[in-house]
């Protein structure tokens, strides 16, 4: 995708390349600017992509999609306002993106004794994006292109376990020092002293940890949806147990491995389950019983009518479908098996984190109480916090054009 944005400060001065689109049914005139680096990637394949362009019109930033056999000849062009709701604006924004969206090729890397599958796209400043469970690189196929065309090179990692990425054996081998050793020797590969950091899930819980034990290769850090904590007194998994039971997903993956074993026995149905939205808002959570609020992935996978709406589209939960096909489960649980080893590791650890810091939640993520975030705040000295609303646990393919948004607008 080619991005240009012409709002103030934002606007792209690359005087390399550029080009003059006229749109006589909104009686805009735009002037397009795209790097010389980012052209050279994508001029080869433009006529199978999709563009996009950003003007005023009537005082109001507007965004123009527009399909086009090659890049002098735009045959339609949409436009809506940002100020719209998400679902007004989902047939122009989110599906082109899930239809057209080319994800790139992955290369590997050596790094703390595995093979590592990255995928990058652009050049400039580094910023590494790291997945949470069940996901994937191939979770942050939204911010890759947005992040390149801003001007800077995003690197998004098949974790330890994950995808194209080696898959060690022992549960011992994805403890949190094996993980930041995984990062630490990313980094190296790819010739890089410190990058900023973006975590989704279990990336953000890496990254909390990561900046207490090892903060020096982080420049910055934006964590999405699960907020830093004080380290508790007691182990956390008997925290978990007593309060949620023992049917609770992170509970039952410390005694059994039944989890790993149905989940891979139709990773079709475990992703049309697992990966939806419009699920349930905070306040409709906040009316359930006690025993309702335990979240049981096995129960969820019995059931016979799935709640909410599709967050993939066919070919997306294909995607991930088929990487945990081939690799199953039992690495991706391990990092929830190290639960109590790295709450031992943690012991006598500063929580305190001076790094700038940008934490994107989500009202609707039901397991992460506000008492959660606001436990975070005395914790990291230079905060900036947006909440995302309505949204769940996906943010950033719930909601990418959002989330994009905002970690521009924090990082220029």
């Amino acid at each position: 995708m080619l991005l240009a944005r012409v709002n103030g400060n934002r606007t792209r001065r690359i005087q390399e390349w550029r080009e003059h689109f006229i749109f006589p049914e909104f009686g805009i005139y735009h002037e397009v600017q795209r790097p010389a680096a980012a052209l050279r990637r994508e001029q080869p394949a433009i006529h199978q992509r999709i563009g996009m362009i950003a003007g005023k019109y009537n005082g109001a930033l507007h965004w123009h999609i527009l399909s086009a056999d090659d890049i002098d000849a735009p045959k339609k062009c949409v436009s809506y306002s940002p100020n719209k709701p998400d679902d007004e604006v989902s047939a122009h924004l989110t599906a082109p993106l899930g239809e057209s969206l080319v994800f790139p090729d992955p290369h590997y890397i050596k790094s703390n004794g595995i093979n590592m599958a990255v995928h990058e796209q652009g050049d400039g400043p580094a910023v590494v994006l790291l997945h949470g469970f069940p996901e994937l690189a191939f979770s942050w196929r939204h911010q890759l292109p947005a992040l390149a065309d801003a001007g800077y090179r995003a690197i998004a990692p098949d974790q330890r376990g994950y995808g194209l990425t080696d898959a060690p054996p022992g549960v011992e081998d994805y403890g949190v020092e094996e993980l930041i050793a995984d990062i630490h020797g990313l980094l190296d590969a790819l010739e890089l002293e410190t990058a900023t950091f973006v975590g989704h899930d279990w990336g953000a819980l890496v990254l909390w940890m990561m900046a207490t034990l090892a903060p020096e290769r982080i420049d910055r850090l934006i964590a999405l949806n699960i907020p830093h904590s004080p380290r508790p007194p007691i182990d956390p998994i008997e925290i978990f147990r007593q309060r949620m039971g023992d049917d609770f997903y992170i509970v039952n993956f410390q005694d059994s491995v039944e989890a790993d074993e149905a989940f891979a026995a139709d990773t079709t149905h475990f992703f049309n389950m697992m990966m939806r939205k419009n699920q349930i808002s905070r306040a409709q959570f906040e009316q359930l019983p006690a025993e309702m609020k335990s979240l049981s992935l096995l129960q969820r996978m019995k059931a016979t009518e799935l709640r909410g709406d599709p967050l993939l589209t066919d070919k997306e939960r294909d995607y991930y479908a088929s990487a945990f096909s081939k690799n199953g489960f039992t690495g991706p649980i391990n990092w929830y098996r190290n639960w109590t080893r790295n709450w031992q590791r943690l012991e006598g650890v500063d929580q305190t984190i001076d790094i700038p810091t940008l934490f994107i939640g989500a009202v609707d993520d039901v397991i992460i109480s506000p008492e959660f975030i606001e436990a975070m705040k005395p914790l990291v000295n230079d905060l900036e916090i947006h909440m995302l609303e309505p949204c769940g646990h996906w943010s950033q393919q719930e909601h990418p054009r959002q989330v994009n948004q905002i970690i521009l607008d924090w990082l220029d």
